[in-house]
Parts: structure tokens; C-alpha cells; sequence
């Protein structure tokens, strides 16, 4: 199925929605599936993504959130509490690797940003890794206080929350993916790179996914029930 909007006919919204008059966010669109009821914790969807993915579908544009209704059917049934650490781990590595370099290179500190994308990703870089996040944290705060303004305080921050998300405790994994999620929704406020950042989230989503269990097949029938059952539940019809 290539139409996104044959998988799910609303537009998604920003936040979830306790009534479907109101529309629903990606996670709201998942439980509908599954359970027929809005809710953005759906049980079904491993926590790791789910934590991942609540801060994305709010920070991404309207027009780029539609891109995420691929995902719906995707997220059902990916709980996988053998696989929470590996996903945890991808996520940071994406918020150090990835999505702080792409907030350097809008403010011109791409030393620091290369520093940063050529970490292996392995546990024997981690202890480098923090201490390159450091030094891109206090590059970034410099420049903000040069006048470097809103992209270098972005940078900042990004740094902060990737440094989170990398946090070698193996507890509180949820927390370390939601960290991630916002490392990279705070470089989309960034001017200047905001398509590229856009790119990379929607790609680490479809990487995350890739990992442990995959989501069970869904019939066309049950997709194409999800959609009228919403319809008449927001009384479209």
C-alpha cells in the first residue's frame, strides 16, 4: 500500500486527542487500530519507540507529521522487551551522531560536528563520546553568547539532551529515547537545517522500527475498518 493517506484518511494533529472531532496524533492513530480507542500510550507499541516517537509527531511540521502515517500500521505489536536496550542505544547514538553535528554544522562549528559523527557507537566510545558532547555543549554556548542567536542556543540544547539520551544507565530507557526525540526536535527550530533534520528523524523512525520485533501484517480490511469506524466516530459522515 503506497497512498499514505489509504492508511489513515485524517490529517494527524500536533498532541494527542481524547475525541476523534478533534483528530488524532500518530500514537492516538496506533491504539485506534489496535484498540479502537484514541490514547497516545497505546500498550501495544514498545515504550522505547513510543517514547521516541511522541516528541517527533509534535515537532514535526503539518505537512511533514502526514509522512508518519506509514508508520501507524508499523508500530502495532512492537513490544519487544528484549530489544528495549539496542533500541535505546540506536536512538542515542542517532541524537550524538547525528542529530547534534547537523545543529553545529548551522552554526559553523563543524570541527565539533565531525568530532561527533565519527564515534563507532560502541561502549568503548562512550566515555569519548560524553566528552566530545561536552565540548560541542560549551562550543555551542559560546557562540550563542558571540551573537550567534537562535541556532547556536539550538545547538546548545540539542547537546544537552543528546548527552541524556547517551546516559549509561541501562534504567530509565523511555526517558533516554524521549531525550533523543528532543535533541532533534530542538535542531528543527533551527533556521537553516530544518529539512535535513526533518530527513534524518523520519529515517531513525524507520531504523528504530527495524530492530527486534517487527509488527504483525495488518489486512487491508482492518485498515480500511479503522478508517470508517473513525470517520463515524468524529461524525465526518
Amino acid at each position: 500500500m503506497t497512498s499514505l493517506n489509504q492508511i489513515w484518511q485524517f490529517d494527524l494533529r500536533s498532541g494527542n486527542s481524547p475525541d476523534p472531532r478533534e483528530g488524532a496524533c500518530l500514537l492516538d492513530a496506533v491504539s485506534w487500530f489496535e484498540y479502537g480507542t484514541l490514547g497516545d500510550h497505546p500498550a501495544c507499541v514498545c515504550p522505547v519507540i513510543a517514547a521516541f516517537a511522541r516528541p517527533i509527531n509534535d515537532a514535526l511540521s503539518n505537512a511533514d507529521r502526514q509522512r508518519l502515517k506509514v508508520y501507524i500500521p508499523r508500530l502495532v505489536g512492537t513490544v519487544d522487551p528484549t530489544s528495549e536496550q539496542a533500541r535505546v542505544e540506536y536512538l542515542a547514538w542517532q541524537a550524538v551522531r547525528v542529530f547534534v553535528p547537523l545543529a553545529l554544522d548551522g552554526v559553523g562549528a563543524y570541527d565539533d560536528a565531525r568530532s561527533l559523527r565519527n564515534f563507532s557507537g560502541t561502549l568503548r566510545e562512550a566515555e569519548a563520546a560524553a566528552n566530545a558532547i561536552a565540548r560541542a555543549y560549551a562550543r555551542a554556548a559560546a557562540l550563542a553568547h558571540a551573537a550567534h542567536g537562535h541556532a547556536a542556543y539550538a545547538a546548545h540544547a540539542a547537546a544537552a539532551h543528546a548527552a541524556r539520551a547517551a546516559a549509561a544507565a541501562p534504567a530509565a530507557r523511555a526517558a533516554r529515547a524521549a531525550a533523543a526525540a528532543h535533541a532533534a526536535s530542538i535542531v528543527m527550530s533551527a533556521t537553516g537545517v530544518r529539512a535535513v533534520i526533518t530527513v534524518a528523524v523520519i529515517a531513525t523512525l524507520d531504523g528504530v522500527l527495524r530492530i527486534g520485533r517487527q509488527a504483525r501484517p495488518i489486512e487491508a480490511v482492518t485498515i480500511t475498518e479503522a478508517n470508517d469506524t473513525f470517520r463515524r466516530a468524529a461524525a465526518l459522515v
